[in-house]
This record gives structure tokens, C-alpha cells and sequence, in this order.
């Protein structure tokens, strides 16, 4: 099965333009565990993770990895960060039809909802046309946290304070259910990464790469009039236990075909 999952990891060249960057299709059922370090099984074997660019924060993510993995009830995500975790990490989601972009939200009671709302603060932010996030996941010193993203006051949905502090060996981890994403097995969901402090002074540090990497850092006086954020990656949680078993089939037989 391992074999099978290292297939289904696809990388695309061509990062200016290129939309979908990396997919990867989990199918190692199993989940992870929240305990901090990459180890054993889980995220397939330490397969399952992303990486991008630009180091203008120190490359605390643009010198990290975000990990996913699945089992048939939750998601797990893990960031490793390059360097001292100083500022806030917010991942978009997008997992349903629908969405909310820059234009449609200004919740700003906290810095968790701000930076959800306002990736850079004063200027505008656009995404992918294929990609409008429904979801945010902000880790910073202070722990996790999951946002429903709407038009006002953002939904509140999880807190995890089990890792906090800067120290960038301990990977920070959380389980989240899937119903909680309008997820189910076998779903597939888009996101991406970006980096910045709590009054939404952005580095151009991201996952996956993008051309701000090659610039200073967005917003805050240094002439952007707006901001791209054009690429993303894909994740598809593992299919149910009938299905993983047809794939292995598929495999097999593939196998003896060839030979």
C-alpha cells in the first residue's frame, strides 16, 4: 500500500502559473498521533507533506513542511516550521462549493480572525479563481484554532493548546473531524499557507510556492496596489476500507500484467 501512496504524490512545474501544485491521495488509513513528532505510519510513512517558499520572516514556513493525513472520522495536520514560530501560520480551506474571498470579510475582533480575513492588511488579496476557502486553520505561539469563514463574525469551531510556545522542533499538531470541513472519506479539499504577524504584516513566505516569494513582503507601504495568491495544493482523505481494498486489487493486478 505504501507503494501505491508514493504513486498517487504528484508534483506540477511550472509554479507562476500553475494553479494545483501538489496533490497527494492518502491511502494508508490510520490517522496520526497528536503527540508532537513525525514518527512510525503515520502521514504515510512522512511522506504526506507539502513544502513552499521565501524566507523574508526567516523561513519559518517558507523553509517548512505542512503534513496532512486521515483516517475514516478526522484530518491531521502537522506544521513543522524552518525556524522560530514568531508569527501566525493560516492555512485556507477550501472544501465545498461556495466560499468567502478578501473582499467578502472583515472580522477582526482577534488576530486568528483577522489575518483570516485580511491576509495582507492594507491591501486587496485574490486567489486562484479555481480556489475561494471556506475554512482557516491559524497556528501561532498561542496554539490552534479552526474557523467556519462567513461574511461577519467567523464561526468559531476548535482550540487546541496543547503545543505552544516558538520552538520550532515540535511539530504542531491537531486532529480535526472531518465533519467539521464538509468533509467525508474520500473527499478531496484545497488549501494553502501563508505567514504573517498579528496586525496582518505578511511575509512573502507561503506553501506551496508562489511567485511573492521573490519579492519583499506583501502589503504595508511597498507599493502593491493588490496581492496573488495563485497557487494551491490538494489533499484527498483516505476512501473508505472497501474501497482501499479495490485500489490494492487494482495494484496487484496491475502488477501481474506487467509482468
Amino acid at each position: 500500500m505504501k507503494n501505491i501512496a508514493a504513486l498517487c504524490v504528484c508534483a506540477l512545474a511550472g509554479l507562476a502559473n500553475a494553479g494545483l501544485v501538489q496533490h497527494i491521495i492518502d491511502t494508508t488509513p490510520g490517522g496520526a498521533t497528536v503527540d508532537g513528532s513525525i514518527s512510525g505510519g503515520e502521514y504515510g510513512g512522512g511522506t504526506y507533506f507539502f513544502t513552499g517558499g521565501g524566507n523574508r520572516f526567516g523561513g519559518t514556513l517558507g523553509n517548512g513542511r505542512i503534513y496532512m493525513d486521515s483516517s475514516a472520522s478526522d484530518l491531521y495536520i502537522g506544521l513543522q516550521a524552518g525556524a522560530n514560530l514568531n508569527d501566525n501560520v493560516v492555512i485556507f480551506i477550501d472544501s465545498r462549493s461556495g466560499g468567502f474571498l478578501d473582499a467578502d470579510m472583515n472580522d477582526t475582533s482577534d488576530p486568528g480572525r483577522n489575518l483570516s480575513s485580511n491576509l495582507t492588511r492594507d491591501v486587496n488579496d485574490t486567489f486562484d479563481a479555481a480556489f475561494v476557502p471556506d475554512f482557516s486553520v491559524v497556528i501561532g505561539a498561542f496554539g490552534i484554532v479552526v474557523f467556519e469563514l462567513t461574511n461577519s463574525s467567523h464561526n468559531f469551531q476548535i482550540y487546541s493548546g496543547t503545543f505552544t510556545g516558538n520552538d520550532p522542533s515540535i511539530v504542531r499538531e491537531i486532529s480535526i473531524p472531518l465533519s467539521n470541513f464538509a468533509l467525508s472519506a474520500g473527499s478531496t479539499f484545497k488549501f494553502f499557507a501563508a505567514y504573517g504577524s498579528d496586525t496582518n504584516f505578511m511575509s512573502n513566505e507561503t506553501i506551496p510556492a508562489m511567485s511573492v516569494n521573490d519579492g519583499e513582503n506583501p502589503g504595508f507601504g511597498d507599493g502593491l496596489s493588490s496581492v496573488h495568491w495563485e497557487n494551491y495544493n490538494a489533499f484527498t482523505v483516505v476512501p473508505a476500507p472497501a474501497s482501499l481494498a479495490l485500489v490494492g486489487l487494482g495494484g496487484l493486478f496491475a502488477g501481474r500484467r506487467r509482468r
